[in-house]
């Protein structure tokens, strides 16, 4: 029989035995028996804890995008999969593998561990619409946003495998003695773009001075059996979320589709209320 293209994976289809993720890849497949290969690089990325919760989350983000709030993969990563009958291969996650959702008129690109330029030469509207400002120029995820084709802001996104405390200190947030990892999330709002709201706004002054960086979430997981709110750092648009394998993941979504419509909401001033 001819190869067939595989655009229904569940979320789940990234699992490791750890987390209940980067493991279980794919059970069943349209109620038929496939002999499950994984790409040879993971054996080298199982070794890396850090790295291992960083591509749990970006599974762990596309399933909610699809699971909770019904965008559609269409293309990217394994929704560009082809399989036969007997065997289907689940591909490594690349750094800069970027998975593409819609949903009424929406255009979510979803990018795991890619490079931002440094320079406006470098960029383009639909792959690097955005460059920095600062050195801080790869964030572990990016959520581009575009509607009917135009480009509406950015969410970055940093996957950090360690509990918050060690990576955040709120009495140094006002003081010059911030840690490395704070003035690497505040450093990720300093971009800009020559694309937002449109690629006719090109050589506007006005619109060069405006950050397309909606916010800055940073992820970290908590002990089992504990829990914490999502705390925020509203000088600087950064969201400090708990992510952990086995929970409920509802507050994840409420924030997805919170920073959404105040994208949207922020557009109003310059596209109108379309």
């Amino acid at each position: 029989m001819p190869d067939k293209h595989l655009t229904a994976i569940p979320y789940v289809l990234s699992k490791d035995s750890r987390y209940r993720s980067i493991y279980v890849l794919y059970q069943e497949l349209q109620d038929e028996e496939l002999e499950i290969t994984l790409d040879t690089q993971y054996s080298f990325q199982w070794k890396r804890t850090d790295k291992l919760y960083e591509m749990w989350c970006y599974v762990e983000l596309l399933g909610v995008l699809e699971e909770k709030l019904d965008y559609k993969p269409v293309r990217g990563w394994i929704y560009d999969m082809y399989y036969n009958e007997e065997k289907v291969l689940i591909p490594s996650l690349p750094s800069g593998e970027r998975v593409i959702l819609e949903k009424d008129g929406l255009e979510l690109h979803l990018i795991y561990d890619g490079f931002i330029p440094l320079s406006s030469k470098e960029t383009a509207p639909f792959l690097q619409p955005l460059y920095m400002r600062q050195q801080f120029n790869r964030p572990d995820g990016r959520l581009d946003v575009y509607k009917n084709g135009t480009y509406y802001g950015t969410v970055m996104m940093d996957f950090k495998y360690r509990p918050k405390h060690n990576f955040w200190k709120n009495d140094k947030i006002n003081t010059i003695t911030r840690t490395r990892e704070m003035k690497q999330l505040i450093g990720y709002s300093d971009a800009r773009s020559n694309y937002l709201y449109g690629t006719h706004r090109h050589h506007s002054a006005a619109f060069q001075r405006l950050s397309p960086v909606a916010e800055v979430w940073a992820f970290y997981p908590v002990k089992e059996g504990q829990s914490e709110r999502v705390t925020t750092s509203s000088d600087h648009n950064i969201r400090l979320i708990p992510l952990s394998p086995g929970t409920d993941q509802d507050h994840v979504a409420q924030e997805l589709e919170r920073i959404l419509d105040q994208i949207l909401r922020d557009s109003t001033g310059f596209m109108g209320s379309s």
